[in-house]
Order: structure tokens, then sequence, then C-alpha cells
């Protein structure tokens, strides 16, 4: 789960340096992937 935390928040510093749009769609799939765990 640290390892999950450690690659979203990776993810999220790259995804700040590209468009807008990049950004929505690592963050609707980190959504649905933590959303999946849960269930």
């Amino acid at each position: 789960m640290l390892q999950l935390f450690k690659v979203t928040m990776s993810m999220r510093k790259y995804g700040y340096k590209r468009p807008v749009f990049f950004l929505n769609n690592t963050f609707l799939l980190q959504l649905g992937f933590i959303y999946f765990l849960i269930l």
C-alpha cells in the first residue's frame, strides 16, 4: 500500500509538468484503482 502511495505521488509530480488532461486522466485512474481496492 505504501508502494502504491509513492507511485501515485511520483505520477502526480510528473503530471503537473504535462497538460491538464493528463493530470485529470491519472487522477481518475488512481481514484478508480483505490475504489477497486476498497471493493
